[in-house]
């Protein structure tokens, strides 16, 4: 509930956690992920290193303090990995992020964009459990209006949240809903789809066995976040027909070790969720879709060094070249092989003289000077790791990790 009553002997105290702002988290990283895939920067399948990285002085790490070195989009928002997401919002600039999230319904960022930077996307930015729930059902509202009014778009989608009292005597009555323009809309159907679908596939550890069939039977999209010291934790569910937000935390602030989004939230998320009806679905706006063929390897735009190739659907409006108008990279392509040295395709012995398989190397740039640069602790590195792969690419991602710690251990000697 939204107030809790503390008696005093003569006085009471309202507490009003539903709109106190706290630190997002990870909460905000579906939002980002549907404006890149709506804008052309990425594809759902689009690698993303997740290697140790410092953006002058910020330099942020994961949760459980891993790399995987590269990773797809949409795996980096299931497993909600940090790294990945701040060189995301790199790309995308925090600025227009900043303004985007306006626009979707968190009303709390009352400072300018550079105050938060980077950050934004790691619970830099302050927000209310009340815009998270106006944000998370926003997103719901947009897609079944799309499918169930012809493709039209709605304004004060992101708006809608009301407190119970004031239905008061306008039962089964709704507000007169104003049609805008699809390119008024700041998030399309298409890519709430795909971010939907996503999220249906966020992992959920040290819980029962069964949850991923509990998830798919309610249809409910969801994710968690944790905020810096244990402050606060998150969860939201989506489905067609409910929002569901959890905050669990101190009133005052104060942290507590093992507060975490999946461990003191998501269960109060997935109870609620389990008393509910579940009579809908969401769709896939089939209009705004459209078919391209992938290289398999990467997750980027087919190119001529594909060798393997895979044709999905995604949103027709990021695969133009200007992202629809809002200056995206729709046209992205593999420029080389993604797991080449020096032009050479995978069997790739990884010995001290061609050790160079790094998260670079598997996202299209190649990096042979990483061994010249740093051949101790590539001599090192290839002693352990001597091998032909023969293009099992699982294997070459996870070397990749242990490769950029290597780098990053290089980097600390000089």
């Amino acid at each position: 509930c939204g107030k809790l009553l503390a008696q005093r002997d003569d006085h009471s105290i309202d507490v009003d956690i539903v709109q106190a702002v706290r630190s997002s988290g990870s909460i905000l990283k579906p939002a980002l992920y549907a404006c890149m895939l709506q804008s052309g920067f990425i594809l759902p399948g689009t690698l993303v290193p997740d290697i140790p990285s410092r953006f002058g002085s910020y330099s942020p790490s994961n949760f459980n303090r891993d790399f995987k070195g590269v990773v797809p989009a949409r795996q980096a928002l299931a497993q909600s990995l940090n790294i990945p997401f701040v060189r995301l919002l790199k790309d995308y600039s925090y600025a227009r992020f900043y303004d985007d999230l306006k626009q979707l319904g968190i009303r709390s960022l009352n400072r300018d964009a550079d105050h938060y930077g980077l950050s934004l996307i790691l619970g830099g930015a302050e927000t209310s459990l009340w815009d998270i729930c106006n944000l998370y059902g926003g997103m719901s509202a947009v897609l079944n209006h799309y499918n169930d009014r012809d493709g039209q778009y709605f304004d004060g989608e992101y708006s809608r949240l009301k407190v119970w009292e004031e239905y008061s005597g306008a039962e089964g009555q709704d507000e007169e809903e104003k049609n805008i323009s699809a390119d008024r809309s700041v998030l399309k159907a298409s890519a709430i789809w795909q971010t939907m679908k996503a999220l249906e596939e966020v992992e959920r550890p040290e819980m029962e066995s069964g949850w991923k069939n509990f998830v798919s039977a309610m249809n409910l999209a969801w994710k968690t976040g944790t905020s810096f010291g244990f402050r606060d934790a998150w969860a939201v569910g989506v489905n067609p027909e409910y929002v569901i937000g959890v905050w669990v935390g101190n009133a005052d602030g104060e942290g507590r070790p093992g507060l975490v989004g999946v461990r003191a939230a998501a269960p109060v998320l997935f109870e609620v969720a389990g008393l509910l009806p579940v009579n809908r679905h969401f769709y896939e706006p089939a209009e705004e879709m459209k078919e391209v063929v992938v290289c398999h390897r990467s997750g980027y735009r087919a190119s001529a060094y594909c060798e393997e190739t895979d044709t999905i659907r995604v949103c027709a409006a990021g695969d133009e070249p200007d992202g629809c108008g809002r200056g995206g990279k729709g046209e992205r392509e593999c420029k080389q092989p993604p797991y080449a040295v020096n032009g050479q395709r995978n069997p790739l012995p990884l010995n001290n003289a061609s050790a160079a398989v790094c998260a670079e190397v598997l996202t299209g740039i190649c990096c042979d000077a990483c061994a010249q640069r740093y051949p101790r602790h590539m001599e090192q590195f290839g002693q352990a790791a001597a091998a032909d792969l023969s293009g099992d690419f699982g294997q070459l991602m996870e070397l990749a990790g242990k490769y950029a710690v290597l780098k990053v251990r290089a980097n600390a000697d000089t």
